[in-house]
């Protein structure tokens, strides 16, 4: 693929609306280097028979799909839009060689999976398979009971041709199961990552997907009622914090974490006030030379998280934090660079899909804004100076455990231009940032979050063998589970490294009730000399 000559893909559709993950998959072609959408081509929607068993999965695909699933013009949506519409089921041969003829190498095909699509074509066609299923008639996979699971889910895009391309997706929602949100808009990308393995013959052979049944009509009535009833009834109590984070002094360097050793050595702060919580902990060195550590604060599920500052004792006893910079959605994981002339803060605004950069103020009270660094947002936003260039990871909102981007530029502070194979990774675990790079033995390394088991989180750590702005590929080389003898015993999500000390953060269990408790009264707090701000 180079630029004179890019990689042309021809789409076919329903219709003149369609689901937002798929409009979210052709806007994701269309912005890559080297790659051309060449036309739309949509044909009518059908009309299957109307049936009680269709309504419910209808109703289901509404509560397990809430944003993927969304229908959306696809003219408004799509840039340069350019379709063709079919006029009967002979339109589909008709529509793909003429999307042929305007020079697409293939066609990716978001039609239902009952479609019989030409078997005679001179050129391949791509279709989803979402954990055994194909496309229904609203364009998202049916309804099956492994989507109330929790347990991972394959996405495959299969070629006529024989190539496939396949993502594990792990991704839980808040109210237990798959969040098949997360992972529709992580299979958007699909076609992207086999555009590019087309040009550089990674293809792998076809997929081994093994069909899953339809589940019998009284078990699709019985989990209709229970999504209904859960939807209606438990929403508030399924936003709880599910335990109490803290963040703690590791006395060591970081490097001495890949070691296999359950290491209990560490100095956890005082325990936050009821119903609050501090995680994502990072520390620069003020002009005093005292340790500072920014964190995300949480007082509860009614209130938004904030970035504070806390300056840890050898006692473990704080004095008041102070909130550096808060807005009216939750903030989190306050990437600090420190540099010659300051304390450099990166942190991503979600709820406006950007991400900032700030310095921290000359008296040490609050964050200055600077800039910002890139239009649209990353989840924990990380940078590191690698071989004369700054690169900059997180990953993708819409699948935060699932698609990990990347960018680069010849200053820490940008422009950033995604790399070309961006996203560098998509795996059902292992790809959102856990902390700051750091080097050992001659290598780079980067933590990144072991989701595998949503109740006890650890932070894996990547061997990067190859980073450059045509390659990137890490290597997991040890998982952290955790400092399990310790009080925060239950996992961890953040690792930064502070030359001969790591800060790190730790989780332990918190009663449900107790939460919820002291997120709607103000009346329980901690002793007044350990009070926060």
């Amino acid at each position: 693929m180079s630029e004179q000559q890019p990689f042309r893909i021809g789409v076919v559709c329903h219709g003149s609306h369609v689901p937002q993950w798929q409009a979210r998959c052709i806007r994701n072609l269309e912005e890559q280097r080297g790659i051309e959408v060449v036309g739309i081509a949509h044909v009518p929607d059908s009309a299957p028979a109307r049936r009680i068993r269709d309504f419910f999965e209808m109703r289901l695909g509404g509560a397990l799909f809430p944003k993927s699933g969304k229908l959306v013009p696809i003219d408004e949506n799509i840039r340069g839009h350019r379709g063709r519409h079919g006029e009967d089921s002979k339109s589909v041969q008709a529509v793909i060689e003429e999307l042929r003829a305007k020079g697409a190498s293939a066609i990716l095909s978001f039609l239902f999976e009952q479609v019989q699509l030409p078997g005679t074509t001179s050129i391949p066609i791509w279709r989803f398979d979402i954990h055994g299923q194909g496309l229904g008639p609203n364009g998202l996979p049916r309804f099956r009971t492994w989507m109330l699971r929790e347990q991972p889910v394959t996405a495959d895009l299969i070629s006529t041709n024989g190539g496939s391309m396949r993502a594990v997706f792990n991704d839980r929602a808040v109210s237990g199961g798959m969040d098949m949100d997360s992972v529709m808009f992580g299979a958007a990308w699909l076609p992207v990552a086999m555009a590019r393995a087309k040009e550089h013959d990674r293809w792998t052979g076809p997929a081994s997907v093994e069909r899953t049944s339809a589940p019998p009509f009284p078990i699709l009535l019985l989990r209709w009622a229970r999504t209904e009833l859960r939807n209606t009834f438990s929403g508030r109590r399924r936003s709880a914090i599910a335990g109490e984070w803290n963040i703690g002094v590791y006395p060591h360097p970081i490097a001495t974490l890949l070691e296999d050793q359950g290491n209990t050595n560490v100095r956890w702060l005082n325990s936050p006030s009821p119903g609050s919580h501090r995680s994502e902990p990072f520390g620069y060195r003020a002009t005093d030379g005292q340790l500072n550590v920014l964190y995300r604060k949480g007082e509860g599920v009614n209130s938004a998280d904030v970035i504070a500052r806390v300056r840890p004792r050898n006692d473990g006893i704080l004095k008041r934090s102070r909130t550096m910079l808060s807005t009216v959605a939750d903030l989190g994981y306050p990437f600090v660079i420190e540099r010659p002339d300051g304390a450099y803060v990166l942190i991503s605004y979600l709820h406006q899909q950007r991400t900032e950069l700030f310095r921290v103020a000359e008296d040490n009270d609050t964050l200055d804004h600077m800039r910002t660094v890139l239009d649209r947002a990353i989840v924990n936003p990380t940078c590191v100076s690698h071989e004369g260039r700054w690169w900059l990871f997180g990953t993708d909102p819409e699948a935060p455990d699932g698609v990990l981007h990347a960018f680069h530029a010849s200053e820490f502070d940008g422009p950033y231009t995604p790399h070309r194979h961006d996203p560098v990774k998509m795996t059902g675990s292992g790809c959102r940032p856990a902390g700051t790079f750091f080097y050992h033995d001659g290598s780079l390394w980067r933590p990144s979050v072991d989701n595998t088991d949503p109740l006890a989180l650890g932070v894996i750590f990547n061997r990067v063998v190859e980073l450059d702005a045509d390659r990137y590929h890490e290597e997991a080389q040890h998982t952290l589970p955790g400092f399990p003898r310790t009080t925060y015993n239950k996992g961890i999500r953040t690792v930064c490294a502070m030359g001969d000390i790591t800060l790190v953060d730790g989780i332990r269990p918190a009663p449900e009730a107790r939460e919820m408790e002291a997120a709607d009264s103000g009346s329980l707090r901690k002793p007044k000399e350990y009070l926060e701000e």
